[in-house]
């Protein structure tokens, strides 16, 4: 049997994938131990209904001692043979107890498991060691049990590693050595970090130990930019706390390799005390006062003296030599400047489009960390979006959109003469920025973007914020067709196989669109909403509103035609259309050939778009097609179920049908109405969608988005310096 202890803390919105991944594993004999740790939310009626479908469920409730006396508590109970652990926002894959069993014997003491971190919309496979299986016994070990405390010799190459061996999940653990020699995890308030000396702990007693490849745990990552949350104030007391523990632990055992392990581990600490000192609240003078007090403590001179320097990349190479003569005015100011420098290529950020809006979000959230430039083609105006003052703003002056263009002669200057005109500064601009990741948003410097030579090597990233298929969904003649055709073959076949990666908004496009093209390595972050606030709607007024361009993608007719079945059941309910473009005299005679004058109001632009969805019960989307339409994204974080057409791409990656909104085949009208007639004769329902929408919405607000992008950059990066 295998007992898998799943300590649960306000984890709600999460808890049921993790449950159904542990009650439908293919291997039946195990206990699932769910100790609520003091939740707050609901998660402990998700567990007693889980619980009553399960008998091999254990619910305890305890108040809460955080994640560590959790999993002691769970510890207690535990009567299998294997222990796991799997914390209650993660999940792990169907065929995990079944595959790690039938790889073990009765030698084996501990089994390693690679894992995928998991964002909103994007996963990142990560390898403990390689994609084949290892065996460690005898002087192999040894090894292991020294890599566990920190990174050696040519892994000291990425220290950004240091904790891969870590952690307590990704792990089968063999109860008997738990039990018998009193095993129990330290606080993180005390240590700043539980499953370390936990392991350090049982690994002392481990003789053979089993290492898997398989990707069967789901780490989900929510890293939050926010410096205030990543400031740790008493982060260097716990970890001293932490290494004296270990250094006590391992003394006894007269193992030189564990010595050194913990000698590079406290030497490779300064990394991350030294950002947290970055992070820090205070002055520049005190935050250096805090690190001279670490660089000058006996401890940390000795590890710093037996680091070897050669293995590591230059600039860390440059920050432990600093370390070593006690420059800590060249140490504090190298961790201020560790940051990426960012490019984004666009056409402008003058207009009010999604892509400007989205690309001054995400610049003015990374311009927090790094240096963060926006190059533009076209910039008569100011940025119609609020833009930080760290971003810096520069423009080619090419000037694309001038009336010129309108002239017979546009192709010829344009697309010959302006073209090389934006090529040349370009290439200049980015060779003066020397950036390490440049990333196009628009559309004139897509397909020679990664073609300009610039010095500093950078990642080049291409940005698609619309589906694959959009040149053939707009076209609407043989002639357009044809251009469609054309235009992917250059675009897509040619050119975007050069970029480092193409990132495109929804899994739905990767999947059903790009699979089969095995030449461009695309991945999914999708768009993030800028504003999540703590106001909902109330759900209580007779209005259903539809945001969009009066424009043929957004189908707003079908809308006005389905509007007709509603009244006929809710003739006091009204219908908002919040946006202008070139059908709007179109739609306004369909409204009145269908008397409609009454129900249905075409609203017009607006900048603030929330107002408008806070005073709404019900939101609709009937496109033809999309990227991904963050207005449903938007309209959720208000707490407004949604009704929308199921069309490419996006709401079908957005919505959970019948849970938190409802999904309807495109164009069939009579449905669409009735599952807007059914919300609004379902209060209860309204509320329990609205609610469950919230949720799903803060999966895309930009404090989750952004992370995803910086472990890319990461990721990106580190092949490039490979």
């Amino acid at each position: 049997m295998i007992s898998i202890i799943v300590p649960v803390y306000n984890t709600a919105p999460y808890l049921p994938q993790c449950l159904d991944s542990l009650v439908n594993q293919t291997y039946r004999d195990i206990e699932i131990i769910c100790v609520n740790d003091g939740s707050t939310d609901n998660s402990p009626d998700i567990l007693k209904a889980y619980a009553e479908r399960d008998s091999r469920i254990l619910v305890i409730h305890q108040e809460n001692l955080g994640l560590s006396g959790a999993r002691n508590k769970g510890l207690e109970s535990a009567r299998g043979e294997w222990v796991m652990f799997v914390d209650s926002d993660d999940w792990i894959g169907t065929d995990c107890c079944k595959t790690l069993l039938s790889h073990t014997d009765k030698q084996t003491d501990v089994c390693l498991f690679s894992y995928i971190r998991e964002f909103a919309n994007q996963s990142f496979p990560q390898y403990l060691f390689s994609d084949k299986k290892m065996v460690y016994q005898g002087s192999s070990i040894h090894w292991l049990y020294a890599r566990l405390i920190a990174p050696n010799d040519q892994e000291l190459r990425l220290p950004g590693k240091i904790d891969s061996l870590s952690t307590a999940w990704g792990k089968l653990y063999k109860t008997s050595l738990i039990k018998e020699h009193g095993l129990r995890f330290v606080p993180v308030r005390q240590i700043g970090t539980e499953d370390l000396l936990f392991n350090v702990y049982y690994f002392t007693w481990v003789k053979k130990a089993i290492y898997l490849p398989d990707l069967f745990y789901h780490y989900r990552k929510n890293n939050i930019t926010s410096l205030t949350k990543l400031y740790k104030p008493h982060l260097t007391e716990q970890w001293n706390l932490l290494f004296r523990l270990i250094e006590e632990w391992i003394t006894p055992l007269h193992r030189e390799d564990l010595e050194k392990a913990l000698t590079y581990r406290r030497a490779l600490s300064l990394i991350g005390q030294g950002l947290n000192i970055t992070f820090s609240p205070v002055s520049f003078m005190k935050q250096h006062g805090a690190l001279s007090a670490i660089l000058s403590s006996h401890e940390y001179r000795t590890s710093i003296r037996q680091l070897p320097m050669n293995y590591f990349p230059i600039h860390w190479r440059l920050f432990f030599e600093m370390a070593r003569f006690r420059s800590t005015t060249g140490v504090l100011c190298l961790l201020k400047l560790i940051k990426f420098k960012i490019a984004y290529c666009t056409d402008s950020i003058c207009y009010a489009g999604g892509i400007q809006r989205v690309t001054i979000a995400k610049a003015n959230k990374l311009a927090l960390k790094n240096e963060v430039w926006i190059i533009v083609t076209d910039n008569k105006d100011k940025p119609v979006f609020p833009l930080s003052t760290k971003v810096h703003l520069v423009n080619c002056d090419i000037n694309y959109f001038e009336d010129d263009w309108k002239s017979r002669f546009y192709i010829l200057k344009g697309i010959i003469y302006k073209r090389k005109q934006h090529k040349k500064r370009l290439k200049e601009i980015l060779n003066q920025i020397q950036p390490d990741i440049v990333i196009s948003t628009g559309t004139s410097e897509k397909n020679f973007l990664p073609y300009l030579s610039v010095s500093s090597h950078p990642v080049f990233i291409r940005e698609i914020h619309s589906n694959k298929n959009y040149r053939s969904l707009h076209a609407q003649s043989v002639f357009d067709k044809l251009l469609a055709i054309l235009g992917d073959f250059i675009d897509y076949r040619i050119h975007l196989k050069k970029y480092d990666r193409t990132v495109v908004l929804t899994k739905e496009d990767k999947v059903v669109h790009w699979g089969k093209n095995t030449e461009v390595d695309v991945c999914v972050i999708p768009n993030p909403i800028i504003s999540f606030g703590s106001k909902k709607a109330s759900l209580i007024n007779k209005k259903v509103i539809a945001v969009g361009r009066s424009a043929f993608p957004k189908n707003f007719s079908s809308l006005i035609s389905a509007w007709k079945y509603v009244i006929e059941r809710h003739a006091d309910w009204t219908l908002e259309i919040w946006g202008e473009g070139e059908l709007r005299t179109e739609l306004e005679e369909q409204i009145r050939n269908n008397q409609l004058t009454n129900n249905i109001f075409l609203k017009g632009y607006t900048y603030d778009i929330f107002s408008p969805l806070y005073e709404a019960s019900i939101f609709t989307l009937t496109s033809l097609f999309e990227g991904l339409p963050l207005v449903i994204i938007e309209a959720m974080s208000c707490g407004v179920p949604v009704v929308s057409y199921a069309c490419p791409c996006g709401p079908q990656d957005i919505i959970a049908d019948g849970h938190d909104g409802f999904l309807v085949p495109v164009n069939n009208e009579k449905v669409l109405a009735d599952r807007i007639c059914r919300l609004i004769e379902d209060k209860e329902l309204r509320k329990e969608m609205g609610k469950a929408a919230r949720l799903k919405a803060e999966q895309y607000d930009i404090k989750n988005i952004i992370p995803m992008w910086m472990e890319l950059f990461n990721q990106l990066i580190n092949e490039k310096r490979k």
